[in-house]
C-alpha cells in the first residue's frame, strides 16, 4: 500500500525520518562485538572461583571500568570500546597484592605472556582488554574487524598504534600469581583482645594495617577501636599503608618538635597535601578528627589514587541515604560521605544517624582507610 503526499513539506518531514532511522539502523550494526561464545577465564591468587567473563559483562560494567577510543590496529583505524587492566585487577576482581605475575594465556595459538601486576595498573600505559570493534569510516576494513572479533579478546596498551606483531595479544585466560600476597602476611606478633563484636567489621583491616607497621596497640595487647583517632595516628597510618617517602621535618608547626615520634609523618602528610596544618601555625597533633572531616580526608586520598575524580564525587548525594540527620551534615562535606555511603561502607551508624561531629574512632579510622584504598 503506497500513500502519496502532494504537500512538498510532509515529503521532507518523512523523508528526513526515513533518513535518520536508516542512519541508527546501520549505527546499531556497524558495532562489532566479540563472539558470545567467547569467555576470558580468570583464575589464581585470591580468587576464589573461577572468574568467567563475556563481552555482554564487560558492557554491564560501570563507567570507570570502560574506555572508548580511536586506535590504529596495523594500520587501520577503528573505535574500540575496552574494559581497563587495571580496573579489571583492582575493582571488580579487588585484588590486594604488592607484586604480582600476571600471566595472560592465548590457548588456540598456544602462546603466553607475563606482566607485571605494577606495569598493568601504571596508567601511563593504559592496558585494556577490547570487547568491542566500531566501523569509523566506510575505508575500514571489515574483514579486520572479523577476524578480532571471532579471536576473542584483545589485550593492547594504548600508544596511539598497535600492532599484531608488538603490543596486541589474543587472550582468552589469565592466571593471576602473588609474589607478595597480603593475605600470606605473617600473623601480628600479638592478638588484640579488645575488637570485639563492636568493631567485626573492621578486624581484618586492623590486623592488614598491624602487619604493615601502620598501626599500633596503645598496650601490647590492645587496640583500642573505640578510642578517638588523633590527627598523628592518622597522619603515620597514611604515610604507611601508602608507602610514601618519609620526609624531614623543619619546624613548619609551633606544636610539632623535631624530636617528637610524629614529626616526620606530620611533616610528609603535609607535603602531600593529605593532611594540612591551621592557619594559626599548628598541627595540632594530639587533637581528634570528627567524622564529617575525616570523610572528607578520605574522599581526598579516594581522588589522589584516581579511583575517581571530583568532579565525580560532586555527583553522589545524600538524598538516598538512611541518615536520620543528614540536615545537620554541613554542604561542603556532603558528597564525600555520599561517595562512601555508596562503597557499602559497613559501619553500623551509616545505616541509621551520621553525628557528623562525633570523633572518628581508631578502629573506625583504619577501615575507612582500609575501605578506600581495596574499595571494599
Amino acid at each position: 500500500m503506497f500513500i502519496f503526499f502532494k504537500n512538498k513539506k510532509i515529503k521532507f518531514v518523512i523523508g528526513f525520518m526515513l533518513l535518520f532511522c536508516f542512519l541508527n539502523f546501520q549505527s546499531i550494526f556497524a558495532s562489532q562485538y566479540i563472539d558470545e561464545e567467547s569467555n576470558l577465564k580468570i583464575e589464581g591468587t585470591q580468587i576464589d572461583d573461577r572468574v568467567n567473563l563475556n563481552a555482554k559483562n564487560m558492557y554491564r560494567m560501570n563507567l570507570m571500568a570502560k574506555t572508548e577510543r580511536i586506535v590504529y590496529i596495523d594500520n587501520t583505524k577503528i573505535n574500540i570500546k575496552a574494559i581497563k587492566v587495571s580496573y579489571l585487577l583492582n575493582e571488580f576482581l579487588g585484588i590486594k597484592v604488592r607484586e604480582a605475575d600476571i600471566l595472560f594465556i592465548d590457548s588456540k595459538n598456544k602462546k603466553s605472556i607475563i606482566k607485571s601486576y605494577t606495569d598493568l595498573i601504571d596508567e601511563n600505559k593504559d592496558y585494556m582488554l577490547i570487547y568491542s570493534y566500531e566501523n569509523t569510516d566506510d575505508n575500514t576494513n571489515l574483514d579486520l574487524i572479523n577476524k578480532y572479533k571471532s579471536s576473542g579478546f584483545i589485550l593492547i596498551d594504548d600508544k596511539g598504534i598497535v600492532s599484531e606483531k608488538e603490543n596486541l595479544f589474543f587472550v582468552d585466560k589469565i592466571i593471576i600469581n602473588a609474589n607478595f600476597d597480603v593475605e600470606q602476611l605473617p600473623e601480628p606478633l600479638v592478638e588484640f583482645v579488645d575488637i570485639g563484636e563492636k568493631y567485626s567489621y573492621a578486624k581484618e583491616a586492623i590486623y592488614e594495617f598491624a602487619n604493615m607497621g601502620a598501626v599500633s596497640g596503645v598496650t601490647e595487647k590492645e587496640f583500642y577501636p573505640d578510642v578517638p583517632a588523633t590527627r598523628a595516628f592518622v597522619s603515620k597510618m597514611l604515610v604507611e599503608v601508602l608507602n610514601l617517602d618519609l620526609i624531614e621535618y623543619n619546624g613548619t608547626y609551633s606544636d610539632v618538635q623535631k624530636t617528637d615520634w610524629f614529626a616526620k609523618y606530620v611533616a610528609t602528610v603535609t607535603s602531600n597535601e593529605l593532611l594540612n596544618g591551621y592557619t594559626d601555625g599548628t598541627f595540632a597533633p594530639n587533637s581528634e578528627i570528627n567524622r564529617q572531616e575525616f570523610f572528607a580526608l578520605c574522599s581526598s586520598l579516594a581522588i589522589k589514587l584516581k579511583k575517581i575524580t571530583e568532579k565525580d564525587i560532586e555527583k553522589f548525594l545524600l538524598t538516598n541515604s538512611n541518615f536520620s540527620d543528614k540536615d545537620s551534615i554541613f554542604g561542603w562535606v556532603e558528597n564525600s560521605i555520599a561517595y562512601l555511603y555508596s562503597l557499602g561502607i559497613d559501619i553500623p551508624y551509616m545505616k541509621t544517624e551520621f553525628k557528623p561531629l562525633q570523633a572518628i574512632t581508631r578502629g573506625e579510622a583504619v577501615y575507612l582507610i582500609y575501605s578506600v584504598i581495596f574499595n571494599q
